[in-house]
């Protein structure tokens, strides 16, 4: 009676964080070359919401579809970070690339990387409504590659920049031993 009583509470007040879900892919990065992705790195874990932490959570790092052994350091840094990059009231919106730029002469693919975020959109009640991955900074390896998207605030720039490079470098890592 007690532990019913409890759950209804805690209901009530909106304490919904005690069980974790499954872990969902919040960050992909990919290096792409002519448009495909040549490499995936994606980062798991069971909060979509970035301001919410939840402590049975197992984050984890697939590159390529196989399991690395990431330092669980550097999978906190990933998850603090992506706050600053995953919705408008913190990035101001993300710029989409340049329609046109300028000419490149260079021969050859077009490479670069791309970081994708699960990217929220929230009610009027601040509850969260929708989400989608979706691209939210590019950086180009050579002057062809045209997916140069962006965080319009200076710091969620910077933090979509981190999480691009600490992905690139997991990509790295050996597997871990299980696989997956």
């Amino acid at each position: 009676m007690k532990l019913g009583m409890v759950v209804a509470v805690a209901l009530l007040c909106g304490i919904t964080t005690a069980f974790a879900a499954d872990p969902v892919v919040v960050l992909r990065f990919q290096a792409k070359v002519d448009g495909r992705a040549v490499s995936t790195v994606e980062f798991y874990n069971c909060e979509i919401d970035p301001n919410r932490k939840l402590a049975d959570c197992p984050q984890y790092v697939l590159v390529d579809g196989r399991r690395i052994n990431a330092p669980e350091r550097i999978l906190a840094r990933l998850d603090n970070i992506r706050r600053s990059f995953s919705y408008d009231s913190q990035s101001g919106g993300i710029r989409p690339p340049a329609a046109a730029g300028p000419m490149c002469l260079l021969g050859g693919p077009a490479e670069g990387a791309v970081l994708e975020a699960r990217y929220l959109t929230y009610d009027q009640s601040y509850r969260i409504a929708a989400n989608e991955m979706k691209p939210v900074f590019g950086v180009a390896y050579n002057c062809l590659f045209k997916e140069l998207y962006a965080p319009v605030q200076a710091n969620a720039r910077e933090d979509a920049r981190a999480a691009l490079e600490i992905l690139g470098t997991l990509r790295d890592f050996p597997p871990s031993s299980s696989g997956r």
